[in-house]
């Protein structure tokens, strides 16, 4: 007798009818004033031809609202309140003739439906990232902060075209991002990155995604160095069964997804489970695609859900709303009413161009592409439905079906939805190291890497990462003693020499005065000393390698002449073979020519050294080197 007919809203309120026509009103500025803005607001960026069901969308998200607004309050007190919707709900002379136990039963149901809502993904994960140099990047990323009471908002300044330059991205779109991680400690307890619309999409010439790129902000925060130019694997790419869920401790990258308009965000808030699955293979050929969206299928069935394979090129016909739709074709998206929380993929180079299609027509994601990604590029739908459908958010699920980081994949809508999640997901704690002050998995990752780049000990990678911590926080005075004192047992740490020259740059007139010196002493061979004399007074040596490489050497430390070595009269030359890896650091260095009171000197030092790695088809490999080191007395 009571069941929902339809909503509707007007200026002041969002309106529930029923099947006997009797009306129940939230009176939204009665109970929140900010909702009754916040209505305002959404009405200023929906067109006039705004539907149904955006309109059902929009009223349950101010009840859920209502909920979030209230939510650390205490449930019992909060459904006691006569201000709020639900409450108002039941207490109208039309709903009367409910029982109490039938009342209690819609209460707990919709309670226990946005608590799952609500808590299933952590907001203080989440950091959004927004274009100063945009209107409408601003608009989106803080509607979705206030929506998700997300409080990490990182604000860049670049061009608002859909493509930059590598340069650009670097200067201005991934270190300001690093800084933001930085400056908070939030290098561990952020996961998820949230791109905006007026955020650059593309970075020029390669064509990669700008979203792609940044999922590897925390190797580049880790090592200091980009992956520039290549695409890599993705340790989070599941090949069988369902993803394992995304913690800091297991994986090094952020999942980055991108908000093209507000309806995602609401869209996602009032995400439902329960919608039919219907995959498009254009025609009845067998393909790699096809395989796949056939095994999608079979899982989905197996788990109880109804999928629908159609290989005849026809759109679905009178179809109930769909939950998860993939094709092989660019089209538009097809004329059909989709669940909110539906996600969407295209298998073809072209889905960008179908992407705002799908967006406008009321999917709540979307898998899309910045250029061809090449087949194997293609999310996968037999792991993205299955994963989401297991409870898995959305951010989750389309990184998991996804191979390639660095690479030209970009994820539509808000990380957080998540129809299927079954209970609320733990907040990851994020521990401070007491011995570095950086978040602690962050701190053992770049300690670690620093403790191998440079062969060094674990003091001085320690005094430097309190420096940066120090330098992070504001502290300069602290950050430069720290600074120092690591180059105090390590001078050839370059990050520590690099740090302390950027808060305590050189005077001008010394700056301009070194380079003329060491290009004066350059300039000036070393002349050789007679023999007698350096037979009767071996004062000083030196080391000198060959640097003839098909790479360039990025940096290098001094090749001390040992003590012993010298005042033995020891010279000649030594031979080492440098194994390196994809990064340009020395994996290996064996010496295979040479007296051995040298040969350790040699590889002490070999053994930091910094290359560009070698590139074959683009993509950085493993090379070897030989590299011969010349050890003269002077």
């Amino acid at each position: 007798m009571y069941r929902l007919r339809r909503m509707r809203i007007n200026e002041s309120r969002c309106s529930l009818y029923f099947e006997n026509d009797s009306v129940v009103d939230d009176h939204v500025r009665e109970i929140h004033a900010e909702l009754h803005a916040l209505i305002q607001q959404r009405q200023r960026h929906l067109a006039p031809e705004r539907n149904l069901q955006q309109d059902k969308l929009m009223c349950k998200g101010i009840l859920i609202n209502a909920f979030q607004k209230a939510r650390s309050q205490n449930p019992v007190n909060l459904l006691r309140r006569p201000d709020n919707p639900i409450a108002k709900l039941f207490k109208n002379q039309h709903t009367y003739l409910m029982s109490l136990p039938l009342k209690a039963l819609i209460l707990f149901l919709f309670f226990v439906q946005f608590v799952q809502f609500v808590a299933a993904f952590p907001n203080d994960a989440v950091m959004v990232v927004v274009n100063e140099g945009s209107g409408e990047s601003g608009v989106i990323g803080d509607y979705y902060a206030a929506k998700r009471d997300v409080a990490q908002i990182c604000r860049i300044r670049t061009s608002e075209t859909e493509s930059v330059t590598r340069d650009a991205f670097e200067r201005e779109i991934l270190r300001p991002v690093a800084d933001c991680l930085r400056k908070n400690s939030l290098q561990d307890s952020i996961l998820y990155l949230v791109t905006t619309r007026g955020v650059p999409s593309t970075i020029e010439n390669s064509l990669v995604s700008v979203d792609s790129e940044l999922a590897l902000t925390y190797r580049y925060m880790v090592t200091g160095i980009f992956p520039s130019q290549t695409r890599i694997e993705n340790p989070y790419f599941t090949v069988s069964g369902n993803p394992r869920p995304f913690l800091r401790r297991d994986f090094d990258i952020y999942l980055v997804t991108r908000l093209t308009s507000t309806d995602l965000v609401d869209r996602a808030l009032s995400a439902q489970a329960g919608g039919d699955f219907y995959f498009d293979l254009v025609s009845p050929q067998p393909s790699t695609e096809s395989d796949w969206a056939q095994q999608a299928a079979a899982l989905l069935k197996k788990a109880g859900h109804k999928a629908t394979v159609e290989d005849s090129a026809r759109e679905p016909q009178n179809a109930p709303a769909l939950q998860g739709y993939a094709s092989r074709r660019s089209l538009d998206a097809p004329n059909v009413q989709w669940q909110p929380g539906a996600i969407a993929i295209v298998l073809d180079k072209d889905a960008g161009r179908a992407a705002w299609s799908y967006v406008t027509g009321g999917v709540t994601g979307f898998g899309s592409y910045v250029a061809d990604p090449l087949q194997d590029g293609y999310f996968r739908p037999q792991i993205l439905f299955p994963a989401y459908t297991s409870g898995f958010n959305l951010a989750e699920s389309y990184y998991a079906s996804c191979r390639y980081l660095g690479w030209r994949q970009v994820v539509i809508g808000d990380p957080l939805a998540a129809p299927y999640a079954k209970a609320p997901a733990k907040a990851q704690a994020s521990a401070i190291d007491q011995a570095t002050g950086l978040p602690e998995i962050f701190a053992g990752r770049r300690r670690a890497w620093l403790m191998r780049k440079y062969s060094t000990s674990r003091e001085a990678v320690e005094l430097l990462l309190r420096a940066e911590a120090a330098e992070s926080r504001g502290d300069r005075g602290a950050a430069l003693d720290l600074a120092a004192k690591s180059l105090d047992r390590d001078p050839y740490l370059e990050e520590a020499s690099k740090l302390k020259a950027r808060l305590d740059p050189p005077a001008p007139e010394a700056a301009a005065a070194a380079p003329a010196t060491q290009d004066a002493a350059a300039a000036q061979p070393p002349k050789p000393a007679p023999a007698q004399e350096t037979a009767a007074a071996p004062s000083a040596g030196m080391a000198e390698p060959s640097l003839d490489f098909p790479v360039r050497l990025v940096s290098r430390t001094p090749i001390e002449y040992p003590e012993e070595a010298r005042a033995a009269n020891i010279q000649g030359v030594v031979v080492v073979n440098l194994l390196i890896d994809e990064n340009g650091q020395v994996m290996k260095a064996e010496a295979v020519h040479g007296n051995r009171k040298l040969v350790k000197a040699a590889i002490e030092s070999v053994k930091r050294w910094r290359f560009e790695p070698q590139l074959e088809n683009g993509r950085p490999v493993v090379s070897n080197y030989t590299l011969p080191i010349t050890f003269k007395i002077k």
